[in-house]
């Protein structure tokens, strides 16, 4: 594996399994890397290994806000 360690990967992806299974029939989604987080308050943006959002305005848009 180039880049990332084998155990981040095994808890990353448990992570998402998990949170996938809990939030089932919630309006909520759960999305993985490659999603970057806009924080208008700090004027920053994040690459988070997971995000979960229940926003009705995420789950409507075509990017994720």
């Amino acid at each position: 594996m180039v880049g990332t360690a084998r155990r981040h990967v095994e808890v990353w992806r448990n992570m998402v399994v998990t949170l996938d299974l809990a939030l089932r029939g919630k309006p909520c989604r759960v999305y993985h890397h490659d999603v970057k987080v806009r924080a208008e308050t700090v004027d920053a943006d994040y690459d988070p290994d997971v995000l979960v959002t229940c926003s009705p305005k995420d789950l409507s848009a075509e990017q994720v806000a």
